[in-house]
């Protein structure tokens, strides 16, 4: 059970404080987004505001990706290029 509240621990976490180059280079495995992306930046906006809807707007397997990567925080990634009239967040 510990393991579980800790694991959920890292996602709050990583909602308030994430880069969101590394969120699309890990979780949509993206090196460049465009104005086209809007699911990706829609996710981006929830990840950041609404941490609930994120998650539950996930299924199982995305959910298992999502934890993955925010247990597996690999330092080391590429910043992505984003158009300037995006705004994430």
């Amino acid at each position: 059970m510990n393991d579980c509240i800790e694991i959920m621990d890292e996602c709050l976490q990583y909602s308030i404080n994430f880069d969101p180059s590394h969120f699309i280079y890990f979780y949509f495995d993206k090196s460049e987004i465009t104005i086209y992306d809007m699911y990706i930046i829609d996710k981006i906006r929830l990840l950041r505001t609404d941490f609930i809807n994120f998650w539950f707007s996930l299924d199982n397997n995305n959910k298992i990706r999502f934890v993955s990567m925010v247990t597996n925080y690999n330092s080391v990634y590429p910043q992505i290029k984003i158009p300037n009239n995006i705004i994430l967040f």
